[in-house]
């Protein structure tokens, strides 16, 4: 709440970091950059500067493969599991899927877990709510970042709000006046990063 405060007053700067959902959580770096993201965030915020840490969920892709790429080691029957990807109309996005058809696997194993540690338990709970509520993947996956990172200001955000979609029509409208001489600077941005050893982190076709 402080944090919302302090962003509706322009008294702070955020840090933004963001994964689209992915089955259990996604990659382990999805934690990983969460962690970052509010570390960095905490050292400016001590330095003088308030500084809100910010996940964006991309749960507007539409990269069903991605999302249901990610695999987990189950300790009890030493081997990993994969999921079973969730047939959804044509042109869903990630975040749309409902929880019920995207997170039933995750929540049988969750369930399993919960006799484990008091967050597999919690975790389990969450799932289930979820599924029963009849919420979306997307976001039964930030009510998850928020339980676990919560404590620690950190806040999330849809990107497939029509809200945060009204507030950017003026930079689409600018994107859209000049869409080929921007795609030709991500490509040729794409291979200096290549070049130098890195991923080409936009595509000039995106």
């Amino acid at each position: 709440r402080r944090n919302v405060d302090l962003l509706a007053a322009g008294g702070a700067d955020v840090i933004v970091t963001g994964q689209q959902p992915g089955f259990l959580g996604g990659p382990l770096y999805t934690l990983y950059k969460t962690a970052t993201c509010i570390a960095a965030a905490e050292a400016r915020s001590a330095a003088g500067r308030p500084t809100v840490p910010l996940f964006w969920s991309g749960d507007d892709d539409d990269d069903l493969r991605e999302a249901f790429a990610p695999c987990v080691f189950d300790p009890r029957r030493r081997a990993f599991l994969h999921p079973v990807q969730p047939v959804p109309a044509t042109a869903l996005s990630v975040g749309a899927l409902a929880a019920s058809l995207a997170g039933a696997g995750e929540a049988a194993w969750l369930t399993e877990q919960a006799a484990t540690t008091p967050l597999a338990r919690r975790l389990a709970q969450l799932w289930r709510s979820a599924i029963a509520d009849g919420a979306s993947w997307g976001r039964l996956h930030r009510r998850a970042l928020l339980l676990l990172f919560g404590r620690s200001g950190l806040l999330t955000i849809s990107g497939d709000d029509a809200r945060l979609h009204a507030v950017a029509a003026p930079l689409y409208a600018r994107i859209l006046e000049d869409a080929p001489g921007l795609s030709a600077l991500a490509a040729h941005r794409g291979e200096q990063l290549v070049a130098g050893g890195y991923h080409a982190q936009i595509g000039a076709e995106s």
